[in-house]
């Protein structure tokens, strides 16, 4: 199992990596970790050569699963072990679909990762939307499904506290929105309620010194809390404190900090971005990305009907029983790597 960097990153991609590797342990899969520079997606040439090294150390036959973080920047390095390995992608998002990357960038990154899931005998994606996408970009391959899982929390999520607390759980970068999530909050002001942001300020400084600028402009730096990362134990408390989960992403492949909410019985507010109506059916508001005013409505809709927040935490307990188990996310990961 290769990936860019370390398993203990704080992001969902590497969650759902940590927690398949785990699971696949458990069901006695012998397996072993390589660990790649974590300058992926924008490897340097030394980058690449130690990949190419950590591949032709592999036996001849051997299964090998690569996060599409670094399979879809190193074509040349996947074709050249593609006859003798076994490759297997996992594609969390296609990576022309960041938000925040120039055109040039885009293009190149759509042709690379083309060119080095040609080389994959299997494809996995978390969520239908993201097959969809792999699959117009490199025609009908071998493909499979298999969403993240969510465990059992036994939920303290408060009923209409005041204020009415909302919390955001994501990695202050561009393609979260934040900007434009703070710009919907700014004419709610008057109202009674508190956001807490939580994720890395490290990964983008420029965007999250704007951010900061942001907020004392709008004046909300007392409505507003930045918390940066948050272990497990910190992150359970302010999920237990909160009353909705918003996110203003410009995309998804599937967004696990939605069902995680969901199944601790919050409802979502969020945009039709990526997979993200799929995770969240009938269990929040959805609106345009990027559209600060629409987003701006869902929440003061929210804020201001409790009725409204009633309905929504109820259809939270029926999309929560449509989430599978890491369990059951693990054997079917197994499923398919039995097929090779």
């Amino acid at each position: 199992f290769v990936v860019p960097g370390s398993l203990e990153t704080r992001t969902g991609g590497y969650i759902y990596d940590k927690r398949i590797i785990s699971g696949l342990r458990r069901l006695d899969w012998g397996l072993e970790v390589c660990a790649l520079a974590d300058t992926f997606p924008a490897p340097s040439p030394a980058d690449l050569e130690a990949a190419n090294t950590v591949l032709a150390n592999r036996p001849d036959g051997e299964v090998v699963v690569i996060d599409g973080l670094a399979m879809g920047t190193m074509p040349s390095v996947c074709g050249a072990h593609a006859d003798r390995l076994r490759l297997v992608a996992l594609v969390h998002h296609p990576l022309f679909q960041e938000t925040g990357i120039d055109t040039q960038t885009s293009d190149a990154l759509r042709r690379s990762e083309i060119q080095a899931l040609q080389f994959a005998r299997h494809i996995v994606v978390t969520s239908d939307h993201t097959a969809q996408s792999v699959t117009a970009m490199v025609g009908q391959r071998p493909i499979s499904v298999i969403n993240p899982g969510t465990e059992a929390v036994a939920s303290a999520a408060r009923r209409d506290g005041n204020p009415l607390r909302l919390i955001c759980v994501a990695t202050l970068t561009p393609r979260k929105g934040h900007d434009v999530l703070f710009q919907a909050l700014a004419p709610l002001r008057s109202l009674t309620w508190q956001l807490d942001c939580v994720g890395s300020v490290d990964r983008a400084p420029d965007y999250v010194a704007t951010l900061k600028d942001q907020l004392q402009s709008l004046s909300l730096t007392d409505k507003v809390r930045l918390w940066g990362e948050c272990n497990d134990q910190q992150l359970h408390v302010l999920y237990n404190q909160s009353d909705l989960k918003v996110l203003a992403s410009y995309h998804e492949g599937y967004g696990m900090v939605l069902s995680e909410a969901i199944t601790r019985g919050l409802p979502v507010i969020a945009t039709r971005a990526g997979a993200i109506p799929e995770v969240v059916g009938d269990a929040g508001l959805l609106v345009e990305a990027g559209d600060a005013e629409a987003l701006s409505a869902a929440i003061e809709r929210y804020l201001t009907d409790g009725s409204l927040r009633a309905r929504l935490r109820d259809k939270t307990v029926t999309q929560a029983a449509t989430f599978p188990d890491w369990r059951q996310s693990s054997e079917q990961f197994a499923r398919v790597l039995a097929t090779l």
